[in-house]
């Protein structure tokens, strides 16, 4: 019984990962929708199999990493980025020669946001939801970030001794979260949001465990869950995590009708968080966002 529902629900995953990348490449050959016949996948927002693909993702990748390729800041570009998630804000950041460079302020860093936010232009995303719970009051917003999330990370020199004294095919995405450890603001998710584009640069780019190692994340563990028929909030160990991301990924290369080869472990971690969102609406659930077509930012 167990070995007929996890194969059942592995078709499903191979059946939606095919899919959702089907749409994508008939999106980019400019068909006009509908892409699919799928129902959920025509009315909900499911994010690309490959999260470089992702509309954000394409931004860092056009407008930070590629120029700013050879910076030693990079990294801490792209953990800001991350943060605020909006490009119109993090472009405006750069026009105006806030970005993260050594001789950062927080105060100037923090108040390009927060006029942005008393414009009333929109500033974040909701994809990484800030709260406000503990911002003091009397405090905006975009400083309380500058102050207590990336002005720390200049200061962070376990970090800066590992890219400084490794060479990139030397480094691991999980020695590089490990070492955000302890650091305000960075929990497993976030670093791991940070860490991934880091795997679209010269940073991680080379790094061994690409193919081996993706952090744990609720959706992704749920989407686990659901193949092995286990409560959906059980939680489990990395090595095991990895072990089943891995099964995963032999299981539907081997069937997929579109070329899954390139999806880095982070990738397949990516796809069980949106496979989540595909049974939950196939179980009459609601995903929380509905598809709108894309529009410039």
């Amino acid at each position: 019984m167990q070995d007929s529902h996890k194969t059942t629900m592995l078709k499903s995953l191979t059946y939606f990962v095919s899919e959702r990348e089907s749409i994508r490449l008939l999106r980019e050959k400019g068909e006009a929708s509908p892409w699919t016949e799928d129902a959920i996948l025509h009315k909900y927002r499911f994010c690309n199999i490959r999260r470089r693909d992702d509309r954000v993702s394409k931004w860092i990748i056009d407008n930070i990493i590629e120029p700013h390729s050879s910076s030693e800041w990079l990294w801490i570009m792209l953990c800001a980025a991350r943060y605020i998630n909006w490009p119109p804000t993090i472009k405006e950041l750069m026009d105006k020669g806030e970005w993260p460079i050594s001789s950062f302020s927080a105060t100037d860093f923090g108040k390009v946001i927060d006029n942005r936010m008393k414009r009333k232009e929109k500033t974040w995303t909701g994809a990484y939801i800030i709260t406000g719970r503990n911002i003091p009051k009397g405090m905006d917003k975009g400083y309380f970030i500058a102050k207590n999330m990336i002005e720390p990370l200049f200061s962070a020199f376990e970090i800066i001794d590992y890219f400084a004294n490794t060479e990139p095919e030397d480094r691991s995405v999980e020695t590089t979260m490990s070492l955000f450890k302890g650091i305000y603001g960075w929990g497993t998710f976030m670093v791991g949001q940070a860490v991934a584009d880091m795997t679209y640069s010269p940073i991680l780019g080379l790094a061994k465990d690409l193919h081996t190692f993706a952090p744990i994340g609720p959706g992704s563990l749920r989407g686990l869950n659901r193949i092995h028929d286990r409560p959906l909030e059980q939680v489990t160990q990395q090595d095991r995590f990895n072990d089943e991301l891995m099964e995963v990924r032999e299981f539907v290369k081997s069937r997929a009708t579109v070329d899954v080869s390139s999806l880095t472990l982070h990738d397949w971690q990516n796809c069980m968080c949106e496979f989540d969102k595909y049974q939950r609406a196939q179980n009459k659930g609601r995903p929380r966002s509905n598809y709108t077509p894309e529009k410039a930012f």
